[in-house]
């Protein structure tokens, strides 16, 4: 018999409101424009010009705000919309409303995969977990993330 392991969660709420459907469904225009028209250093020089915009670290419920959001620009595209497109839009999006985040390019090992994702402090936006196979990074834009834990200053 087969045994089911419960993992506690933080419970968020996981609609996205107007706002931030609104912000998504222009940030993933802009994203794909830009990933379609002009070439990766422009690209990756502008998002890492968006990291100006970025003031503070996003609570748990905000990031999953954004994610929702993303996903439901996404759904309403009617063109692609993989995951280097929706990361730079959830990038965008995250820099627009003033969140610290970064937008990462990598790879995965094994099976060999190419990937790319945006997180915050707290973890990948919007990724599921795998740690039979890690996603390495090979290209990071945006800022250095450090997390303060309340109190420190």
């Amino acid at each position: 018999m087969a045994t089911v392991r419960v993992i506690p969660t933080l419970a968020v709420e996981t609609s996205a409101r107007l706002p931030q459907r609104v912000l998504a469904s222009v940030c993933l225009p802009v994203a794909v424009a830009m990933l379609r028209l002009l070439p990766l250093r422009t690209v990756l020089a502008t998002a890492g010009a968006a990291a100006v915009l970025m003031r503070r670290h996003p609570t748990a419920s905000a990031a999953a705000q954004l994610v929702a959001a993303r996903d439901w620009a996404a759904t309403w595209w009617p063109g692609r919309a993989a995951c280097l497109e929706t990361s730079l839009a959830a990038y965008l999006s995250a820099a627009l409303a003033g969140y610290h985040a970064q937008w990462l390019l990598g790879c995965r090992l094994a099976p060999a995969a190419c990937h790319a994702w945006t997180q915050t402090c707290m973890s990948a936006l919007g990724e599921p977990t795998s740690p039979d196979s890690p996603l390495h990074a090979t290209v990071t834009v945006g800022r250095q993330l450090t997390c303060e834990k309340p109190g420190e200053r």
